[in-house]
């Protein structure tokens, strides 16, 4: 027994002794291991520090990205426009909204980064050789740099989209160029746009603007704050490019160096307005008179006439329709025959001529006049003859001349001088030997000018010995309407004499923004071709007081409330302004009052809302605005006391929802029956469904349509 126990304990000692001698293998081995593999540790080591230092320098660059945006960010944030996005039609909103989705997405990148670099070196960490204790502390390390890389930039990223509400960019085109149209596209030529560069980027209280220079894409082109243009055909794109040249200097740059911006805005003619035009013959004539009507000189340049429609006789009755026609007038007077042409785009345009229809006349009185001049020379001697004058019931005895000018002449040729340039009434008197008598007149233009036209310019400002003064901003308003001689179909105006062409039009405005001395010049052209042309002098005189007024709405429909702003005035050093006062051009009477006023327009125009300001120093100083007032537009509507139901169905149809300035009322009940009362009422005797259709009319005959379908069961 004590044999065994010795035998034993010798077996555990035997088994102690190979346990070490099997862990002293494993350390010979692994010495061994280590001894024959310095390098591979050395490889995993610098692989790892690789890792590490490129995701460093990949945060650094995130940085410095950061820092970069987040400079331009704040730089924007004031909200004011810049004047090179600006110029290229890209907001200050825009750019900040830009600037933060894209600091959102850098820092959202990074938080991707981050992750994955944290996901890799936790997958490494858990395959590495536990003993292996070097490469484990440089895992762990890598582990927490990517967790902490990857919270932060998630905190960063998710602090920028919820504070700074970032989100898609809106594209906004900002139109710097005014227009007195809500919309300067699908137009149809010929129109007339008043331009206005009032609301450009340019901080008038720190530059100075040297000169505005348009060009309108059709090779007109012009200067001036405010231009009128008129659009007459459709170009080959559909579209004119007018572009605004803005000549500026800084008020702080000592040099004074001439900077230029460029503005856009396009004006679209999606079709040319139809022109509608006839002969008839004859022209004038005995009733019963029989007259023939021809339209074919009417015309569409960008498309085809597809209806022709004639009243004959004015009563707003279409009499026939087509290319020609012909009617017979029965009684006496003045007529005036409508031709209403259509185009393939739905545009109309009408003409009306007159016509004379009489009785048999005794007298056929002519006046033959020699040299023949279209425009007689004053003090020259003409010779005016009535020898081809004709009496149907005898023979004419007494010839009496009155040439307008108070002085009288007797005889069948008698010779005459004008003295002074006009226009003059000749008046002929034709008596014959049966008692007969009449009085024939007829206008003849004496001008030193072969073209026969008096330029005349009328302005508010009053021209005072020849001459107009005023402060800048100095606005004038110019009418040429009191210009005579032959027929005039243009009117030009040169508001510096540049022979450059500044607006068109009996009725103009311009407003002087410089100082300085200016020849306005008006050239007025006939039917003939034939010109003549005025020269007004303008001095404008420098100002420190600028009025400036806004309006809130500046369009709308009758009638509308507007409140006038006019606090951004800027008053002289050392003055104060003690009043403004409200011109609404609508013809309540001038308002004195503040700063800021409402006023409610109760008819409908285009109103030009001026506002002065005066100084305790005396200083007067004026800017206005315009306000469109118009029509609450014409829409059919009605209301209907049910829309289905049993047969017989009887329905009270209502119209009360229609706006607009209705005449009247036309229905038709899906061809069954029609009416023109207001509130009809109408009886379906058989099922089906049918409908109802309301058409309304405003005074110029101008028609909106509104449909309702009626189910009978």
């Amino acid at each position: 027994m004590k044999e065994n126990e010795n035998f034993n304990e010798f077996n555990d000692s035997n088994e102690i002794h190979n346990d070490f001698e099997d862990f002293d293998e494993i350390l010979i081995d692994n010495d061994f291991k280590n001894d024959n593999e310095p390098s591979k540790d050395k490889k995993k080591k610098k692989s790892a520090n690789k890792g590490l230092t490129l995701m460093m320098i990949s945060i650094a660059g995130v940085l410095v990205l950061s820092f970069v945006l987040t400079g331009l960010l704040f730089g924007l944030s004031s909200g004011e426009d810049n004047a090179i996005l600006a110029s290229i039609g890209i907001s200050a909103l825009n750019a900040v909204n830009f600037l933060k989705l894209s600091l959102t997405l850098v820092f959202g990148l990074s938080s991707l980064v981050g992750l994955l670099f944290f996901l890799i070196n936790l997958f490494s960490y858990t395959q590495i050789d536990f003993l292996d204790v070097e490469e484990r502390k440089l895992k762990f390390k890598n582990v927490i740099f990517g967790g902490v890389t990857f919270f932060v930039s998630v905190v960063l990223a998710l602090l920028i989209a919820v504070f700074w509400n970032t989100g898609p960019i809106e594209e906004v085109k900002i139109e710097y160029i005014g227009a007195n149209l809500e919309s300067t596209l699908n137009l149809t030529a010929p129109i007339d746009i008043e331009f206005s560069a009032k609301n450009l980027p340019i901080d008038t209280s720190k530059a100075q603007i040297v000169s505005y220079n348009w060009n309108f894409g059709d090779g007109d082109s012009g200067t001036g704050q405010t231009i009128f243009k008129t659009f007459k055909d459709k170009p080959a794109t559909g579209v004119y490019e007018v572009k605004l040249g803005v000549s500026y200097f800084e008020v702080a740059d000592k040099s004074q160096a001439i900077k230029t911006l460029e503005f856009t805005r396009l004006v679209g003619i999606e079709n040319v307005e139809v022109t509608a035009d006839f002969e008839m013959q004859p022209k004038t004539g005995f009733a019963p008179l029989l007259v023939e009507f021809d339209a074919s000189s009417s015309v569409d340049p960008d498309g085809s006439i597809i209806l022709y429609e004639w009243d004959f006789n004015g009563d707003s009755v279409v009499d026939s329709e087509g290319v020609k026609g012909e009617f017979t007038y029965e009684s006496v007077g003045l007529f005036k025959p409508t031709l209403i042409v259509t185009d393939n785009n739905g545009r109309s345009s009408k003409i009306s001529k007159d016509l004379i229809v009489k009785t048999d006349e005794v007298f056929t009185p002519r006046i033959k006049v020699s040299p023949s001049d279209d425009v007689l020379t004053p003090n020259r001697s003409y010779q005016f003859d009535a020898s081809d004058s004709l009496s149907l019931e005898g023979e004419i005895t007494n010839y009496k001349w009155n040439f307008g000018d108070g002085k009288e002449r007797v005889g069948r040729k008698v010779s005459y001088s004008f003295e002074n340039e006009g226009i003059y009434e000749v008046t002929l008197e034709l008596l014959d030997d049966s008692g007969n008598k009449i009085q024939y007149f007829e206008n003849f233009t004496v001008s030193s000018s072969p073209s026969g036209l008096f330029p005349k310019i009328t302005s508010i400002p009053e021209i005072l010995d020849g001459k107009i003064e005023g402060q800048i901003p100095f606005k004038i308003q110019l009418d040429a309407g009191a210009s005579s001689g032959a027929k005039i179909v243009e009117y030009s105006w040169d508001f510096e004499n540049d022979s450059v062409l500044d607006a068109s039009g009996q009725l103009v405005e311009h407003v002087y923004t410089v100082p300085g001395k200016y020849d306005l010049k008006l050239t007025i052209t006939s039917t003939t071709g034939k010109t003549a042309s005025k020269i007004i002098e303008v001095e404008v005189f420098d100002s420190d007081l600028r009025p400036e007024v806004s309006a809130n709405p500046s369009l709308g429909n009758v009638p509308l409330e507007v409140t006038f702003d006019a606090s951004a005035t800027k008053a002289p050093a050392g003055a104060n302004i003690v009043q403004f006062r409200w011109n609404f051009d609508d013809g309540t009477p001038v308002l004195r009052s503040g700063s800021t006023v409402t006023h409610l327009f109760t008819r409908t125009g285009e109103f030009n809302v001026e506002v002065t300001a005066v100084t305790d120093e005396n200083e007067i100083a004026s800017t206005d605005i315009l306000v469109f007032v118009n029509e609450i537009p014409l829409k059919a509507c009605y209301k209907s006391s049910r829309i289905e139901g049993p047969a017989p169905l009887t329905v009270l149809f209502n119209p009360n929802c229609t706006t607009g300035n209705v005449a009247r009322f036309e229905w038709d009940f899906a061809g069954l029956g029609d009416s023109e009362d207001r509130k009809p009422s109408f009886t379906f005797e058989e099922s089906g469904e049918f409908e109802v259709i309301l058409r309304a009319f405003d005074p110029d005959n101008n028609l909106s349509t509104f449909k309702e379908t009626i189910k009978v069961n």
